[in-house]
Parts: C-alpha cells; sequence; structure tokens
C-alpha cells in the first residue's frame, strides 16, 4: 500500500507539472529557460561556423600534405603521408556532409551527400594506391580496414567484405582480424543468417585481448535467444557485464557510442 501510494504521487506531481507547462505563458515557456528559437537559431549558427573553420583546417592540412609528399617521393615514410592524406578526405567527407546538412534545405542535403561520397572515393583511391605500391608498408592491414570502412559508409557491401576476408586470411596476428570477425557477424545478421553470425561472433572469442570481444558476446547472446537457447544467453550477457573491455576502443564509429555492459 505504501508502495502504491508512493506512485500515485509522483504520477499526481507528474500531472501537474504538465498542466503548469500547458498553461505557462508563451513567452516564459519560449524564452526563459533557453529554448526560444532565437537561441537556437545563434546555436546553429556557430554550429555551422565551427565546421567552416574545420574545413578551412583541414583544406589546409591537406595542402601541406600534398606539398610533403611531392618532396618526399624516394623517403621510407611516403606511405605514411599518403596515409594521413587518405585520412584527411575522409575527415573532410564528413565535415562537408555535416556543413550541408545544417543548411537544412533538401537539395544542399543531396549535395552534401554527393560531396561527402566524392572525397570518400578520393580517400579510397590513394589507399589503394598504397596497397598497390608499397608492399612492404606494415600497415597494410590497417589500410584494408579503413577501405572497408569507406566502402560500408558509401553501401559498396560486397567490397566491404572483400577486404574483412583479406584481413582474416592475409593478416592473421592484425589486432584487426577479431573487429573484421564482428563486423562480419553484422553483416550476416543484417542477411538473417544466423549461423553464419553465430561462427564469426564466436570466432571473436578466440581473441580474449581484443576490445571486440564484449560486443561479440553481446550479439552473440542475442542469437543464441534467436534460437531459444536461453541459458547460452544469459552467460553470455553476465561475461560481458564483468568484461573490463566494453567496445569503446574499437576503430568502429557505431560501437564506441555503445556501452555494452549497461546493454547486457
Amino acid at each position: 500500500m505504501i508502495y502504491a501510494h508512493t506512485i500515485n504521487r509522483y504520477l499526481v506531481a507528474a500531472l501537474v507539472f504538465l498542466l503548469l507547462v500547458l498553461v505557462m505563458p508563451a513567452e516564459i515557456q519560449a524564452g526563459e529557460y533557453g529554448y526560444d528559437e532565437t537561441d537556437q537559431s545563434s546555436r546553429q549558427a556557430k554550429y555551422l561556423a565551427k565546421l567552416q573553420e574545420d574545413r578551412k583546417k583541414v583544406d589546409l592540412a591537406i595542402r601541406n600534405t600534398k606539398a610533403l609528399i611531392d618532396t618526399s617521393r624516394n623517403k621510407p615514410y611516403l606511405p605514411e603521408l599518403y596515409l594521413r592524406e587518405a585520412e584527411l578526405y575522409v575527415e573532410l567527407s564528413r565535415i562537408a556532409f555535416f556543413l550541408r546538412k545544417g543548411e537544412s534545405t533538401g537539395s544542399s542535403s543531396a549535395f552534401g551527400q554527393l560531396e561527402s561520397n566524392t572525397l570518400k572515393n578520393q580517400a579510397i583511391e590513394i589507399y589503394q594506391r598504397i596497397l598497390d605500391n608499397f608492399p612492404e608498408f606494415d600497415a597494410r592491414d590497417k589500410i584494408h580496414f579503413f577501405l572497408a570502412h569507406e566502402y560500408r559508409e558509401l553501401g559498396k557491401i560486397d567490397e566491404m567484405v572483400k577486404q574483412y576476408r583479406v584481413i582474416i586470411s592475409e593478416y592473421k596476428n592484425s589486432p584487426y582480424v577479431p573487429e573484421a570477425y564482428l563486423l562480419l557477424g553484422d553483416y550476416f545478421i543484417n542477411l538473417q543468417d544466423l549461423d553464419m553470425a553465430i561462427r564469426h561472433y564466436t570466432a571473436v572469442l578466440g581473441h580474449p585481448e581484443s576490445p571486440a570481444i564484449a560486443i561479440a558476446r553481446y550479439k552473440l547472446a542475442w542469437c543464441h535467444i534467436n534460437n531459444a537457447e536461453f541459458k547460452k544467453a544469459i552467460r553470455l550477457f553476465e561475461e560481458a557485464v564483468k568484461s573490463t573491455q566494453a567496445g569503446r576502443e574499437l576503430d568502429v564509429d557505431t560501437y564506441k557510442r555503445v556501452d555494452i555492459r549497461t546493454e547486457a
């Protein structure tokens, strides 16, 4: 009874608050607590100005990197400069997309997507140039991983899968191998191929040092739930909760924003 009374009290308080908001004078609702349209417009203007400033900085960095490349043709660090150039084009593609999106019109948004994709393709060309011209470069596994990411962003899923499979087959000791297995598991989940997803998520578990392992356990638990294997699922959720590596150290943007232990 005490518990029910407490709930009722909270419900009444919530209703009173809602009524106060509904009858609150318009000028107070809009402006007193900082939610007026002028303030929102100001924040949007600052956001766009920041993006413009960031774009200038990245443009300058690209020009400087190109100049360094031109004077470093026979240097052993040349592939590192190309890698830096590609990463800058990826960053520029993101800025271009959000800048056009912030302008809010449909045509601007479509142009922003086109511009962003064009810049991503420039990055892909540079990544491929490194693979073609520098067979001894010691970060080729990273290049394949970055290529896979850009192909995924462009919707070229077959090319993405090819890059992950190259990492798994040719760079068995690479730290990107468990991440490649994890993302291929996600790929098979999207295809509703549960058996292949389980196979790839399970492969991640063979790399206990990887930050991908907590996510793999979490995803694998849901696969077992779909197979009505609830005890297996609960055990994996528990292991994910206990994990010291929750996935935010991954080079995968999607998982950096997720707290897997809380989800589990």
